[in-house]
């Protein structure tokens, strides 16, 4: 299985952007506990907060926010199952994140090694138009899934612009 650093930075942002406190007053954000305890790291109260939280008294980009980071915490626990209804609920909430919620139910999928439903959603998030690192990360996974389901060309294919594209980062000469 993969690193969940990138995870934990996305949940950060997530916290970032919902407690900022553009949309709520100071002491109306309903989001302020959840961030200290984040930041405490102290991720159990976090997701217990966040699912005490009423789904009503948010705008649908909130709901979809705060599903999704459920998503990734429950993710991260390795508890798929739950991981996987917490993604649906963020795309059914709003549409802005479902992008990104159709990118972690293919890693999902994929860490429950469901293949063909983890390449469908892959490919999905391939032709969209996902930012750049999801892009590329997107091409990563479906070598890989490539490779596990002996699809040789297809793997190469994705690996080849892969090293295109990374061959003039700094990173990687």
């Amino acid at each position: 299985m993969s690193d969940h650093g990138g995870a934990l930075t996305v949940i950060f942002v997530f916290l970032a952007v919902i407690c900022s406190g553009t949309a709520w007053g100071a002491e109306a954000n309903p989001f302020a506990e959840v961030k200290s305890f984040v930041l405490h790291k102290d991720t159990f109260k976090a997701s217990k907060t966040l699912l005490k939280i009423d789904d009503e008294n948010l705008s649908a980009k909130d709901r979809a926010l705060k599903y999704f980071a459920l998503g990734l915490w429950e993710q991260q626990k390795q508890k798929y199952d739950q991981a996987e209804s917490y993604f649906y609920k963020s795309m059914a909430a709003d549409s802005v994140l479902s992008i990104h919620d159709k990118f972690q139910l293919a890693l999902n999928y994929k860490y429950k090694q469901d293949f063909k439903q983890a390449q469908k959603l892959f490919e999905e998030v391939r032709h969209t138009k996902a930012p750049r690192n999801m892009q590329l990360s997107t091409r990563y996974e479906l070598s890989d899934l490539y490779m596990k389901s002996k699809k040789w060309h297809k793997a190469r294919r994705m690996l080849v612009h892969l090293e295109r594209r990374w061959r003039g980062d700094p990173k990687r000469p």
